[in-house]
């Protein structure tokens, strides 16, 4: 079983140093599903320093690819200067489609929405993401630059400057959401969607009209 662990979490990451194939190899990756890592994607986004994200390294390895606009960590957060009146967007391969991703909002007076992408294409040009912003959680489709909404629902505005997190989980077909700990909505994919971006592994970060007020934090990708 310490064999298949070990490839499996070595093979089964894009990201990762490739392993000669050989039979014994093969046959460890039997059990390679119940073997991966659990954490496929995680920034703790801990720099302190202004950082650029496009191009930054994940905790877990992965660089992030920036889908539009502009993001940066600065004082151990994410945030973005440049999002009043649009959106930014980044996303790193988790390998998986079906997974839960996880990543804290920080909101306060003024601030615009914060979340994560869900099951982009390697480009980000086609997405779902998920956010919270102003006492609502949005459900949305990113489509070439343009965000149509889906799905929204009105929760609790929570205390200003605290981390709360921001859930969603994909099962293949539907999204299951909670905010601070509590079911927000399901959503079930229409069709459409289930085959152009249900087995898409890019997951990541999204920033909306925000006027640099609006902070992420410990973002997470599991299997």
């Amino acid at each position: 079983m310490a064999v298949a662990a070990l490839v499996a979490a070595a093979a089964t990451t894009a990201h990762a140093a490739k392993l000669p194939v050989s039979s014994r190899t093969l046959f460890a990756m039997r059990s390679s599903a119940d073997a991966m890592p659990g954490q496929l994607g995680y920034d703790a986004f801990t720099s302190a320093a202004p950082v650029v994200l496009n191009g930054h390294l994940a905790n877990t390895g992965q660089p992030w690819t920036l889908m539009t606009g502009t993001l940066q960590v600065s004082g151990g957060l994410l945030q973005c200067t440049t999002c009043a009146g649009s959106y930014s967007a980044a996303i790193v391969d988790a390998d998986l489609a079906s997974v839960t991703a996880t990543v804290n909002v920080r909101s306060a007076a003024g601030s615009g929405a914060g979340g994560l992408i869900l099951n982009a294409n390697a480009t980000g040009s086609q997405s779902y993401g998920v956010s919270y912003g102003s006492g609502t959680v949005t459900l949305a489709r990113f489509n070439a630059g343009t965000m149509t909404v889906a799905a929204t629902r009105s929760v609790a505005v929570p205390p200003n400057n605290v981390n709360v997190p921001l859930v969603a989980v994909f099962d293949g077909t539907t999204y299951t959401v909670s905010f601070n700990g509590a079911p927000v909505m399901t959503y079930p994919l229409p069709a459409a969607d289930q085959s152009s971006l249900g087995s898409n592994t890019y997951f990541g970060v999204v920033i909306i009209n925000d006027a640099n007020v609006v902070r992420l934090d410990d973002f997470g990708v599991k299997r």
